[in-house]
């Protein structure tokens, strides 16, 4: 890569640390930070004290991704807590999302023969609203995205004639991956089909033991701690995915919403302006087009294997997992795929001046974007932007119970990580609680708070629906309080004690 490139990448990847570490965390928090980020934060937390993979410190859970809680040790051996462990978090998430703009960039110059494509897809990549979102949301997704980007570098690189330490690193790196995440299973199997071809069986064969190797002990704790050998948080989001369409949900505009997540990632909002909807459907175009190129030159690279992974993955989280909430973070990578595409697909079909125009205009008005949201947090702090904000309420709502209290809830991790001593906290929807998971299963979820011995129940109007659909009819709920004006699912984030 040029001096360039390296320093376009160098720029983006200062500038989310700097918002990682200069932004008050109270407006990462509204802004950036969903739940998840505090459910791994607090596994993290509890691995770090001897206690295991637990959210509260009892119930051990397979319903989260490792590496990134492996990485947060650190912070927890400093004797960090509190702020300044959530602050550690979002900058390690920062540093990965500038380390995958550099990779994305690597990629196309692998892919092309110069120019200004590499340059255009760093700053296109950079300047995306929804991927800086991302970069700072504390969790595993630009740690994954980067992993499997330099995966598919290095996999592309590799030849018939490499020797056996290479391949080891690359089935090592392929194993890294699926601890990061565990959806980038679909990317490695499609490298291992590419593989067979550039490598043949024998070399395909020994990256795939050593990718075995190096995951099996994942994939055995999560036959222990979840009966399955995936993490279990899985199959509690498909029961969740099922409420939501009990209770109206278009399945029909699932598909659509997943398309959103990359138009919106190349697109800015004032570019797309009304015709959002209908430039949607054009988003596999821009991902078949890799693919169609490199099967013309009769060739796989890396913006073709992106793009295959990418349409693997739509059809996974629009067909099996459609969680459309998680949609801005599952589709990362496919974003990143849908950027990669355009540039280098555009540059192929002969693009010239008016596709690098094109891209200019796209990366000014993706950066102003992203700074108008930035300045919008600033100047209203107490705003909450869409299912952020969880710290918030969890600091309104826990002062408000009396010392050993029970507090069960469905979106329990900021609940858990802030809760004070003597407080404990009980996961509801079973991400990361098997129990609750086949309490939801069974509809006797009522029972179930009984067995926990729970005092109390907090969560949005929706969820609160959902427990009692589940077996809790007969609860008997008395409002404590709430925190106003949260932006939730049907109202506030309320407090109930179960009478």
């Amino acid at each position: 890569m040029s001096r360039l490139e390296h320093g376009a990448a160098g720029i983006v990847a200062i500038t989310y640390l700097i918002l990682a570490a200069a932004l008050p965390l109270p407006v990462i928090d509204r802004t950036f930070l969903p739940d998840d980020t505090y459910y791994t934060l607090s596994i993290a937390r509890n691995i770090a004290a001897g206690l295991g993979p637990t959210v509260d410190g009892v119930v051990l859970t397979s319903g989260f991704q490792p590496l990134i809680a492996i990485l947060l040790q650190p912070v927890f051996w400093l004797g960090l807590d509190g702020a300044a462990a959530v602050r550690s978090a979002v900058l390690l998430s920062a540093a990965f999302g500038g380390l995958t703009v550099w990779l994305a960039g690597r990629i196309v110059r692998q892919a092309t023969t110069g120019g200004s494509a590499p340059l255009l897809t760093i700053l296109l990549t950079g300047a995306s609203t929804p991927l800086m979102t991302n970069a700072l949301n504390g969790l595993e997704t630009t740690l994954a995205a980067s992993l499997l980007l330099w995966l598919v570098l290095a996999a592309m690189a590799t030849g018939p004639e490499a020797g056996w330490r290479r391949l080891t690193a690359i089935g090592a790196l392929a194993g890294l991956c699926l601890w990061a995440r565990v959806d980038t299973a679909l990317t490695i199997l499609l490298l291992g089909g590419v593989a067979l071809v550039r490598l043949g069986p024998a070399r395909t064969g020994l990256v795939v033991l050593v990718a075995a190797a190096v995951a099996a002990p994942w994939v055995w704790a999560c036959m222990v701690l979840g009966g399955q050998p995936v993490p279990e948080s899985g199959s509690a989001v498909r029961q969740i995915v099922a409420y939501h369409f009990e209770t109206g949900r278009d399945a029909s505009a699932i598909p659509r919403l997943a398309l959103a997540q990359i138009t919106l990632a190349i697109m800015p909002l004032f570019v797309l302006g009304v015709v959002l909807w209908p430039m949607v459907w054009l988003t596999p175009l821009v991902l078949a087009l890799p693919l169609w190129q490199a099967f013309r030159a009769r060739c796989a690279d890396g913006p073709a294997v992106l793009a295959a992974a990418a349409l693997a993955m739509l059809a996974f989280y629009a067909l099996y997992l459609p969680a459309f909430w998680f949609y801005p973070r599952y589709m990362h990578l496919t974003a990143i795929a849908g950027i990669v595409g355009l540039i280098v697909g555009g540059l192929r079909l002969g693009a010239g001046r008016l596709g690098g125009v094109f891209c200019m205009v796209l990366i000014a008005g993706q950066a102003t974007q992203s700074a108008q949201m930035v300045s919008n947090a600033l100047r209203e702090p107490q705003v909450i932007r869409g299912g952020h904000g969880y710290a918030d309420a969890a600091l309104t709502l826990l002062p408000l119970l009396p010392e050993g209290a029970t507090l069960a809830a469905m979106q329990s991790g900021a609940l858990s990580w802030f809760a004070p001593e003597g407080i404990r906290v009980v996961n509801l929807d079973g991400v990361v609680n098997a129990a609750a998971r086949e309490a939801i299963r069974d509809e006797r979820l009522g029972a179930y708070l009984a067995e926990v011995g729970a005092t109390h129940f907090a969560d949005w109007p929706l969820n609160l629906r959902w427990l009692r659909a589940r077996g809790g009819e007969a609860l008997d709920l008395e409002r404590v309080g709430a925190m106003p004006d949260h932006g939730g699912p049907g109202g506030d984030f309320t407090l109930y004690r179960i009478e």
